[in-house]
């Protein structure tokens, strides 16, 4: 976000004067230039133009992505960050500058046969210090106003509502703390809510659904880049996030990287009295990214549960009321099995069972059953409704693929021959068949936690969130102590890192034992 332009000048130009000492620079800006040469023996160039810079030199209050670029056909831009003038043979560019701090780019293209344009120059000032004034909403027994991004959300001591009644039920905000028997609960409504992060701590609680399933939809989109100078979040409660100072130094193995010997024992948090580690081992949190600040166990972009931190998450779409686990074998209806066989182009089809939350709009998936990885296909239901054979999916558009839909029939073989039949089958499998009917899974939920782009992404589920080239993923992190993780009806969409150690888009880090599900609320349905 650029700054006031009349601080913008006094500062940038006192960048360049302290910090790079560059005198011969006339401007500060994407249109400061510097004298050039072009082709041999000294002749100023003019059929060769001089790069431009988007987003133009200034001051920022956050990180930036500099692209450079030519209009002259077939220029090579060269370039330098070290206050050096570019030459022919300075650093070629390829893609994107990321501007994390103070950084004079200097630029020129060079075209075949020597020709070269000017050296243009762009001073870029990062100074979150010259934002708009930081603001903190700390709600507590209320609803929830919209917010923005310059608002720190912080709920301590009380219970805070979102009731989806902001404009287009639309919520943003930077980074979110909750401790201290501080609640945020979302009501059943369509609601987007934007956070850069989220950290439910000792004695907080992030709620939605825990008396009922909602309905929703509800998503909570996390933004942010790597390099977008938005601090990490960090706890509130203590810098040991609550954790008891004889707990949180109990087993310091992990945080000073020293490997227990083989008859080593830990010392279990249930010699201080009682936690919720329990009689397990507390590991004192160690920063998640390297590099990062003092405090930051959790990364960016992250929706985290801390020590003592309780998360309630439970939509209605995907689940039933019931046991959690009747049968081994029983998948509820967040997955189904095919009963026709398709051979391609049918655009409806029957499932072995009903599935009451399933609707249009909703996305599943129909499996491969011919060994082909890529027949899965992922369609969008149309319509779902009831017939003599069963329950009937209408889908938007037809399969591509062949689906199985039958069962494979070996009753007519000797008892002792094939396979006995499994006492945990499901009800919809007869005995002496072997399970081949594709499976039909429910993608959609109704609660569903995403990544999105740097900034916060206007508009619900149906615009591209997550767009190029900003693919950074969020992540959601449990951490060691918490005391209440309970999910259902949940998608997780765009999470995770590819390539980084620890940015997944579940992870349960370092947790060893964690708190089993509790009636209270009752959690039942799958």
């Amino acid at each position: 976000m650029l700054a006031r332009q009349s601080v913008a000048a006094s500062l940038c130009m006192l960048f360049v004067a302290s910090v790079l000492a560059f005198a011969a620079l006339t401007g500060c800006g994407g249109n400061s230039t510097l004298s050039g040469q072009g082709g041999s023996g000294g002749t100023p160039a003019t059929k060769v133009a001089a790069p431009s810079f988007t987003p133009a030199g200034g001051i920022y209050t956050r990180a930036e992505r500099v692209t450079i670029d030519d209009s002259t056909r077939g220029a090579t831009i060269h370039y330098t960050t070290d206050g050096t003038t570019p030459t022919a043979q300075s650093a070629v560019y390829s893609g994107p500058i990321n501007v994390t701090a103070h950084k004079l780019i200097q630029a020129m293209a060079v075209k075949a046969g020597g020709a070269t344009s000017v050296v243009n120059s762009a001073a870029y000032v990062i100074s979150p210090e010259t934002a708009g004034a930081q603001t903190v909403e700390q709600c507590t027994n209320g609803v929830l106003p919209p917010g923005n991004t310059d608002t720190d959300l912080e709920i301590e001591g009380g219970d805070c509502v979102v009731d989806g009644k902001a404009p287009k039920g639309t919520y943003i905000y930077r980074n979110v703390n909750i401790w201290g028997k501080g609640t945020l609960t979302f009501d059943d409504a369509k609601i987007d809510f934007h956070a850069h992060s989220v950290l439910v701590e000792n004695g907080g609680t992030l709620s939605a659904g825990a008396s009922k399933p909602v309905v929703g939809p509800i998503t909570i989109w996390l933004y942010g880049s790597k390099d977008d100078g938005i601090p990490e979040i960090t706890c509130k409660s203590s810098p040991t996030c609550g954790v008891p100072a004889d707990i949180w130094a109990s087993n310091p193995n992990l945080i000073t990287h020293v490997k227990p010997g083989p008859t080593d024992k830990c010392t279990p948090a249930s010699k201080f009295g009682p936690s919720p580690v329990g009689d397990g081992c507390f590991y004192q949190y160690n920063v998640l990214d390297t590099g990062g600040p003092a405090g930051a166990f959790f990364g960016k972009k992250a929706l985290a549960l801390s020590y003592g931190g309780t998360l309630y998450l439970r939509g209605a779409k995907g689940i039933r009321p019931g046991p959690i686990a009747e049968k081994p074998s029983d998948s509820g209806t967040s997955w189904v099995r095919l009963t026709d066989t398709l051979k391609g182009r049918e655009i409806s089809f029957h499932v072995d069972r009903p599935v009451p939350t399933w609707g249009y709009g909703d996305h599943i998936v129909l499996t491969s059953t011919d060994y082909l990885p890529g027949h899965s296909e992922e369609k969008v239901i149309q319509s779902v409704a009831s017939d003599q054979t069963g329950t009937l999916i209408t889908l938007q558009s037809p399969v591509e693929f062949p689906h199985n839909g039958a069962t494979y029939d070996f009753s007519s073989l000797p008892s002792t021959s094939g396979p006995k039949d499994d006492p945990n089958r499901p009800t919809t499998l007869p005995s002496r068949h072997l399970e081949t009917r594709a499976a039909v899974a429910l993608l959609t939920r109704s609660i569903m936690i995403a990544s999105e782009s740097a900034k916060p992404v206007p508009g619900d589920r149906s615009v591209d969130h997550f767009s190029a080239p900003n693919y950074y993923g969020g992540h959601t992190i449990m951490r060691d102590g918490f005391a209440t993780y309970q999910v259902q009806g949940v998608e997780f969409y765009h999470l995770g890192q590819g390539g980084v150690i620890g940015r997944y888009p579940v992870h349960f880090h370092m947790d060893r034992e964690v708190p089993q599900p509790t009636v209270d609320p009752p959690f039942a349905g799958t």
